[in-house]
């Protein structure tokens, strides 16, 4: 999950000065649905492409998120991190290594060499492809005084992994999606990278210490990957799990127990055609306990599918229709839970023609059952000014700034404009209507009721 391009950074004073004159929003550029209220905006001057969100690099209570952006001569890493109720602040940005543009937000945080510090992931690539790469960014708590700041984490990266030498350096291997965590269970964690690679577009990467990977291995997967999920155990069987959307709309669920290849859990074939903007994610939407795969295919026909796990080892699609079509590529996919209780919903956004808009839909049918008649209809959740690139979601405990009330954080890509003249920002958006923080609870009554 991340990019770079050329050392000279974002003049990051100038930023926080900046920042700190921005309190209220007179005129958003959208409407927000009753009890969605506007607590953060930032220009970034550049399109929004991935968050990362609800992570405590520096371990002072206040949680961060990153994000990655797209410009030509800019390509921005940013670090933002709360400072008190509805407040944020620019503590550190970086730029990518690549000369390439990017096409998705292929960005991540977390403890992937297991020395108790967190690192930012980013996938970068290069026009020549060879030099395609992820490039990690170390918190070192010996920096400033142990806090975030202009050069903690460092903004030379303390590692970079191979990407595009490791397929065919002739073909665009650009890094679609990053994720970290620990696939087989031992204790290291993994670099997992998606490529857009034509062939082997599945890299893992595992932790042999601190700042140091092992070989990598590549699985003859024969194709490119859209997007991944997080590591999770979606049935239930001890084993931890990835679901990897391929470039051709498929879905692969794969377990490892870390000494050889891949074992294929599920392989589920719906609509093909190639398309890097697949989306995938995973949440318990019927609330019991068990995750379910949420998909956004994005050709030849756009719709939202669910995959559920009824038992060890078995993967299901109860609408093989789709819940819906959603009417355009789903650019953006998150799973959410405003209120805490046991059912979860599904945010996804896109542009429509002149509507660029961010959809939800609630998951309101019996446990186990995820057809179209179990969800809401789409409504529009945010009708933004500009299509939707990146999207994240922060609902776990304390939420993102400590408040109690959960958050929901995009991007917007300026689509109608050149690359830094539109309306090119990112926003944290918070829903008031009910609390995840039981010592503090607030009437919990359901969004859209």
């Amino acid at each position: 999950m991340l990019f770079l391009y050329r050392f000279n950074r974002l003049p990051t004073m100038l930023v926080l000065l900046s920042l700190a004159a921005i309190t209220s929003f007179a005129e958003p550029p959208f409407t927000v649905e009753p009890d969605w209220h506007i607590r953060f905006g930032f220009d970034a001057k550049q399109n929004i492409y991935g968050f990362a969100a609800g992570m405590d690099m520096d371990h002072d209570g206040l949680k961060e998120f990153a994000a990655i952006g797209r410009d030509a001569g800019k390509d921005d890493i940013f670090l933002f991190e709360a400072t008190g109720n509805d407040s944020y602040e620019l503590v550190w940005s970086s730029k990518r290594l690549g000369n390439a543009v990017l096409e998705s937000g292929a960005l991540a945080v977390g403890d992937s060499d297991g020395d108790g510090n967190l690192e930012i992931v980013v996938g970068d690539n290069d026009e020549a492809h060879e030099s395609d790469c992820v490039l990690i960014f170390e918190y070192d708590p010996a920096l400033n005084g142990g806090q975030l700041g202009e050069d903690n984490p460092p903004i030379n990266p303390s590692v970079i992994l191979e990407v595009g030498s490791l397929i065919d350096p002739t073909k665009d291997s650009l890094p679609n999606s990053v994720i970290v965590g620990d696939l087989d269970d031992d204790g290291k964690g993994e670099v997992i990278i998606g490529s857009k690679a034509d062939t082997n577009g599945l890299i893992i990467y595992e932790s042999t210490g601190d700042n140091s990977y092992g070989e990598p291995l590549v699985p003859d997967l024969g194709i490119g990957v859209a997007d991944l999920t997080d590591v999770f155990d979606f049935d239930n069987d001890g084993e931890m799990e990835i679901a990897v959307h391929y470039r051709t709309q498929e879905i692969s669920i794969f377990s490892w127990d870390g000494g050889g290849d891949l074992s294929e859990e599920a392989y589920l074939l719906n609509l093909a055609g190639a398309s890097d903007q697949g989306r995938i994610d995973a949440g318990d939407l019927d609330g019991n306990g068990t995750l379910e795969v949420i998909v956004a295919y994005s050709q030849p026909t756009y719709a939202i599918f669910v995959i559920d796990s009824p038992a060890p080892n078995v993967y299901e699609v109860d609408d093989e229709a789709g819940l819906f079509v959603t009417g355009d590529r789903p650019d953006v996919l998150t799973y959410i839970n405003t209120t805490g209780d046991d059912h979860g919903s599904i945010v996804f956004g896109y542009d429509v023609g002149d509507d660029e808009e961010i959809f939800i839909t609630d998951h309101v049918g019996g446990m186990g059952s995820f057809t179209g008649s179990d969800f809401t209809a789409k409504r529009v959740l945010v009708d933004v000014s500009e299509e939707p690139e990146g999207l994240a979601y922060a609902g776990q405990s304390g939420t993102l700034d400590g408040d109690g009330f959960v958050d929901l954080i995009f991007g917007m890509r300026s689509a109608s404009a050149g690359e830094g003249e539109g309306d090119e920002d990112l926003y944290v958006v918070e829903y008031t209507g009910a609390s995840v923080d039981p010592l503090n609870p607030v009437e919990l009554w359901m969004l859209h009721n």
